[in-house]
């Protein structure tokens, strides 16, 4: 049985109009998808307000959709939007695998955790909300900016590409 769960650090602020924070707040996302012995056993989308870092790829903004249904521990716009940038970290985020196997009991059990990670800048900007009465589901679209979490290769050079765009901006800022 899929079992959906949301660990949401500053949630509010993914409801339009409520989040105090400033324009083009940056997060951290992972979503995490737990597959036991073949089935989809969790999900798990994690959002950690974070600063400007080296790790992120450039920004480019993005159309996405997402759908929820009443009756979730959370508001449906704001399940709507989880569901969406979910969608876009599987299809844009930066992607890692766990597997393990254990034997308990006699019995082999194997466990696989699909990992999607990268940057959205909040507050994104909802284009369309739908519901369907038939079937019971908001559907919504947005635009969001994203960037996907580089490859820990290269963290090093965007690093060093980091460190010179800042000292590059202190000289020049000594002559303004």
């Amino acid at each position: 049985m899929k079992r959906l769960s949301l660990a949401l650090v500053f949630a509010c602020c993914l409801l339009p109009g409520i989040c105090s924070g400033a324009e083009g707040t940056l997060y951290y996302v992972r979503y995490s998808e737990t597959v036991r012995n073949g089935t989809l056993v969790d999900t798990n989308l994690l959002m950690i307000p974070r600063d400007d870092e080296f790790r992120w790829e450039k920004f480019s903004s993005y159309r996405v959709g997402g759908m929820g249904t009443p009756g979730s521990s959370l508001p449906i716009e704001a399940a709507v939007q989880h569901n969406a940038i979910a969608n876009l970290l599987v299809r844009a985020g930066l992607k890692s695998v766990k597997n393990q196997s254990s034997l308990t009991n006699g019995t082999l059990a194997e466990e696989t955790i699909m990992n999607y990670e990268g940057a959205i800048r909040l507050p994104s900007r909802a284009l369309d909300y739908r519901f369907d009465a038939d079937k019971g589901i908001m559907h919504g679209e947005f635009e969001i900016a994203f960037s996907p979490l580089a490859f820990p290769s290269e963290w090093g050079r965007l690093q060093r590409q980091g460190q010179l765009r800042q000292a590059l901006g202190e000289f020049f800022a000594q002559f303004h």
